[in-house]
């Protein structure tokens, strides 16, 4: 495989999933988030709360209720999981830079180097039709979502509607993103 035809298969198809995501997020709005009826009260508790940036979660283990024994703090916690609320949340507590030029380059930039993972595999069998790796490229984008999206519906509680709109992205945009870099890497004879 030509490197230079492995760079262009990378660039098309990463500009082919970062444009997918644009339609996905932004067109089609399939992706839906809830927002909190006092934003401003969150914020206010989240910044007295969390002392440093870092991932987030209630209940946390980590808290032991101060002299309660294990089986207490197990009892506890348990009563929480059910009561909820159940919350996974990234903290930046010095807020982020909302630059959407950036946002674009960093997205970018992750797209193209995935594709070029892709291509390079989409080298790889030999003799494959191109029809066969279309379908290897959309079977990426499903075991992304198998292995990315579906542990947060499994462990953390998203919404199916939530992942099943993960499930759709990846697979349509690899799909898509597949049908390009299939005719521009071919496969080993």
């Amino acid at each position: 495989m030509s490197a230079p035809k492995l760079a262009l298969s990378a660039i098309v198809g990463g500009i082919i999933v970062f444009c997918w995501g644009f339609v996905s997020w932004d067109l089609l709005a399939l992706h839906p988030l809830g927002t909190f009826t006092n934003e401003d009260a969150v914020a206010a508790a989240i910044r007295a709360n969390a002392p440093t940036s870092g991932v987030y979660l209630i209940p946390s283990a980590n808290q032991p209720a101060a002299g309660a024994d294990k089986a207490a703090q197990e009892k506890m916690m348990e009563d929480r999981e059910h009561t909820g609320p159940i919350v996974l949340a990234a903290v930046q507590t010095g807020g982020m830079s909302l630059s959407i030029p950036v946002f674009f380059v960093r997205g970018l930039c992750i797209d193209v180097i995935g594709a070029l993972f892709v291509s390079i595999l989409l080298g790889m069998p030999t003799g494959a039709t191109y029809g066969k790796r279309v379908l290897f490229a959309a079977l990426i984008g499903l075991t992304a979502g198998l292995l990315v999206s579906a542990p947060n519906w499994g462990w953390w509680g998203f919404s199916s509607k939530y992942i099943a709109c993960e499930f759709v992205d990846l697979i349509a945009s690899w799909t898509l993103a597949g049908l390009a870099m299939a005719k521009l890497v071919p496969a080993r004879s």
